[in-house]
């Protein structure tokens, strides 16, 4: 059994020792400073002028919050245990009534405390100064975006409590998490761009990888406590919104518990097997080590055979048509013809159509149809006013062979007579009346 006394007391020790701690202390401050500077600098005239004043920052302090927090957490996770263990202040704790899972808990309590304060120091801060220029606005998102920037703080303090459990040395447990937080930060990020764009992952491959990533989680769901969707983050943005709708924030709020949770038993569960005999404990860590070797190469290999199988898509071809042509606000038809690599129509596939006026302010249109004739779609659409339109034409091809997209752009008359039909590339192409407009599907594929 727990005592939740020990682990109280544990966890009042840890939060004063990680408070005079000088590694967090300057954290602490660089974050606080740097969240105060961002406060200041998000003013009306900004690129987020449509956000109030609170959303403004906490738009400012998610990327601060996305370097910041994961190296406060894993570094102050790492060093704990590791560091104690070299200087033998875990051995003599351990002698104490208490239990190891006792020990673990108390410390993982106090460590969480502290990363709680430096969050609230640094959102703080920036509170205070907006409040005092009369600048606030409705706190409710600002502090939903303090709790879910913890969440991630608190999944990063259970990644290094793992590793200080796994690591002999102080320094193999930092060197780790360094090199956890570089492949987070830069590597994640970098990594799903590099597979999105080089085998074209459709929409929903691209999001379920960005699901494995705690800072990606983290990233959608402070977004979604701003503002009411993800088209800030692009197609993949805005495929999860209209996915997954409001159960988008909870699923994402879960998928950072379970980064808390996963992390946090598995050192329970080492820590406490940590008593026996040093033969066990390094059978043990190789088979820990073993494990997450073959979860990597199985992710890998998933990610070969996701690529194996959207390949295909790469070689689909999207053409646009537009009756009544010119297009004019109102009731029209979009005629999309898909054609593979040789130039034969592509039959029985679903064709989505997702419509964007190219300025702010105008609820997007969409449309989709599974009905086709020799690869040519006929969806039914409704410009609901003149102007600048963007179109992403996405097409799911038959027995899951993957997904394409192409974007379009179009100009739409308020009233009807001539328009120009272009596509991204700049092409532009006009033909008679009564065979409509077409657009040359070179454009951007994504």
């Amino acid at each position: 059994m727990i005592d939740p006394g020990n682990v109280q007391t544990i966890a009042r020790k840890e939060l004063r020792d990680a408070l005079r701690n000088r590694w967090f202390a300057l954290y602490t401050l660089a974050f606080g400073g740097l969240a105060l500077t961002l406060s200041a600098l998000s003013h009306p005239g900004g690129g987020l002028a449509d956000l109030a004043g609170y959303g403004r920052t906490a738009a400012s302090l998610v990327n601060l919050v996305l370097l910041f927090v994961p190296l406060i957490g894993l570094t102050l996770g790492a060093a704990n245990l590791a560091g104690e263990r070299e200087t033998g202040a875990l051995d003599y704790l351990l002698t104490q009534p208490v239990t190891r899972p006792e020990v673990l808990l108390g410390k993982y309590a106090g460590l969480a405390m502290a990363l709680l304060a430096s969050l609230g120091l640094g959102f703080g801060l920036a509170g205070v100064f907006l409040a005092l220029r009369g600048q606030g606005g409705d706190p409710g998102g600002y502090i939903l975006t303090v709790l879910i920037a913890w969440l991630l703080g608190l999944a990063m303090l259970s990644l290094g409590l793992l590793l200080s459990i796994v690591a002999r040395r102080t320094s193999a447990a930092l060197v780790g998490s360094l090199f956890l937080w570089l492949a987070l930060v830069f590597l994640g990020d970098l990594g799903i761009m590099g597979a999105a764009i080089i085998t074209r992952l459709p929409i929903e491959q691209v999001l379920l990888l960005a699901s494995f990533n705690p800072l990606q989680l983290f990233k959608m769901a402070a977004i979604l406590t701003i503002q009411a969707n993800l088209e800030v983050l692009g197609p993949a943005g805005l495929y999860a919104t209209d996915r997954f709708g409001s159960a988008l924030l909870p699923l994402l709020v879960g998928g950072l518990l379970i980064w808390v949770l996963v992390p946090l038993a598995s050192a329970l569960i080492l820590f406490a097997r940590q008593g026996s005999s040093r033969r066990e404990q390094e059978s043990r860590i190789m088979k820990v080590k073993v494990f997450l070797l073959s979860v990597a190469l199985l992710v890998a290999a998933g990610c070969a055979q996701v690529a194996a199988e959207v390949q295909p898509a790469s070689d689909v071809a999207i053409d646009l048509t537009v009756e009544p042509s010119p297009p004019a606000a109102g009731e029209a038809t979009l005629i999309v013809t898909v054609t593979d690599a040789a130039g034969r129509p592509v039959d029985g596939a679903t064709v989505h159509v997702h419509g964007n006026m190219d300025h702010a302010g105008m609820e997007p249109v969409d449309s989709e149809t599974t009905t086709s004739e020799a690869g040519v779609y006929r969806v039914p659409f409704n410009w609901t006013m003149g102007g600048g339109w963007i179109l992403d034409v996405t097409v799911s091809l038959p027995d899951n062979r993957g997904t394409a997209t192409q974007r379009f752009e179009l100009f739409v008359e308020a009233v009807s007579h001539d328009s120009i039909l272009r596509g991204t590339t700049g092409d532009v192409a006009t033909e008679d009346e009564s065979t409509g407009a077409s657009v040359a599907a070179h454009g951007a594929d994504h």
